[in-house]
């Protein structure tokens, strides 16, 4: 399993549910991008970029499944909001998670673009 430490993910919160016979232990991480070209438009809301990811652990008598979803949210300079994400991950490694990060960036650039002109 994948340490999201290790890639600059700090731990932001942890929620555990108890329902029926299953337990469900959803951590939250974020990471801030570092953005060194001027052609990247930062959040209007922070002038920051922020990638989080959620982490689902499922446990049970039956079975256990763990799955992530990473998303981008950042505000527009309009104050409408964009929110792409990729979820029910069920395997992360260092290298699916660099091609989402850079994916998920390269669309908010694209949208950001169009979106805004």
């Amino acid at each position: 399993m994948i340490d999201l430490e290790l890639y600059k993910y700090r731990k932001i919160d942890i929620e555990e549910t108890i329902l029926e016979d299953k337990k469900i232990i959803i951590s939250k991480y974020q990471k801030e991008l570092k953005i060194n070209d001027t052609k990247t438009p930062l959040c209007n809301e922070n002038n920051k970029m922020f990638i989080n990811i959620s982490k689902t652990i499922i446990k049970s008598p039956l079975f256990n499944d763990i799955s992530f979803e990473i998303s981008l949210s950042a505000e527009f300079i309009n104050e409408d909001w964009f929110n792409l994400s990729v979820y029910s991950i069920s395997k992360l490694d260092k290298i699916k998670l660099e091609k989402l990060e850079k994916l998920l960036l390269k669309h908010w650039k694209i949208f950001n673009n169009e979106y805004n002109h």
